[in-house]
């Protein structure tokens, strides 16, 4: 649906009715799902909506506290300037990001909305929005890049010593730290596809039972479950709750939903990415972009791998 944004306010000529209206004003917008609050020169709040109030979980306002008062301890992204101090300085509409002390990220927009006569801002309009998930996803998207290079990252010296093997082995310790660490992933399975039969011999798999293991499976959709399902078709599939889905197969003792992803690399499939969880509905579709995005960097390290394999031969 359409998110509700303000696209301006409407401040009148009587300079002094003009605070007392604007917060009429303001009280109007108090639906508003984004926090709103009207400040003052010394970053004293005037006014604040409701929504502000619940997004932070700060007591009732009964006096005028400073801005930040109500984030407690609070550090600026990146070495960001303050908001407010920019948008005093440039008379125009700054924006920064707050890191408060429970990894949570807010965005805070400022505009100025009224000047003295020396034209220096008088009084300022925040609006506040949390943005830790999407500042989350991002710093994942960059982990997982940086991770991607790391896979991939075979200095001259480890080519010359190490064996194709201890190459391999190498790899699937760097797969498996970058699962647990960044991805969370407690129980993993990778499946290659033998191109000659087609069979998904497994590459490594933590926490799987010995038997879902050492399964036979074959890159076709039928009686091969998600994995022989996934290789066939090129496609992800997220299972959200094993017992009433139809390919699953058991894998990890006690779980309850699952997604399987392709190893893909120029449009071949490589093979397959599989993640388990005693949880139901343990994953969405974030866990699934982030799934997909690691197994490209992860097919591509395998490929590497293939290469030097065959300049080893």
């Amino acid at each position: 649906g359409r998110e509700d944004k303000i696209s301006g306010l409407v401040v009148p000529h009587d300079n002094s009715e003009a605070s007392e209206s604007l917060i009429h004003v303001l009280n109007i917008a108090s639906s508003f799902t984004d926090g709103l609050a009207l400040l003052d020169k010394d970053q004293k709040i005037l006014w604040c909506n409701t929504p502000l109030i619940k997004m932070l979980d700060a007591p009732q306002i009964n006096v005028e506290p400073s801005f930040y008062d109500l984030f407690g301890d609070v550090e600026l992204l990146d070495h960001q300037l303050c908001p407010i101090e920019s948008c005093r300085l440039s008379g125009e509409i700054r924006t920064s990001t707050l890191k408060l002390e429970d990894k949570q990220y807010f965005e805070v927009r400022v505009a100025p909305v009224f000047f003295d006569e020396n034209g220096s801002v008088e009084q300022f309009l925040a609006c506040v929005r949390n943005t830790t998930t999407a500042t989350f996803q991002r710093q994942k998207l960059n982990a997982i890049y940086q991770a991607g290079l790391e896979l991939g990252d075979l200095s001259p010296q480890e080519m010359i010593e190490l064996t194709v093997d201890e190459r391999i082995e190498l790899l699937k310790s760097k797969i498996l730290h970058y699962t647990n660490d960044l991805l969370e992933f407690e129980t993993v399975e990778i499946r290659l596809i033998d191109k000659n039969s087609t069979q998904l011999r497994p590459l490594l798999a933590m926490g799987m039972q010995a038997v879902a293991a050492e399964r036979k499976l074959y890159a076709d959709p039928k009686n091969n479950g998600v994995t022989g399902f996934v290789a066939a078709s090129g496609k992800s599939y997220l299972c959200d709750d094993i017992t009433n889905d139809p390919l699953y197969l058991p894998g990890a003792p006690g779980a309850k939903s699952s997604m399987t992803v392709p190893l893909i690399l120029h449009d071949e499939v490589l093979g397959t990415f599989n993640v388990e969880s005693p949880l139901d509905h343990a994953f969405d579709e974030n866990d699934l972009q982030f799934l997909e995005l690691f197994s490209r960097e992860v097919a591509v390290a395998l490929n590497t791998l293939d290469l030097l394999a065959i300049e080893k031969a």
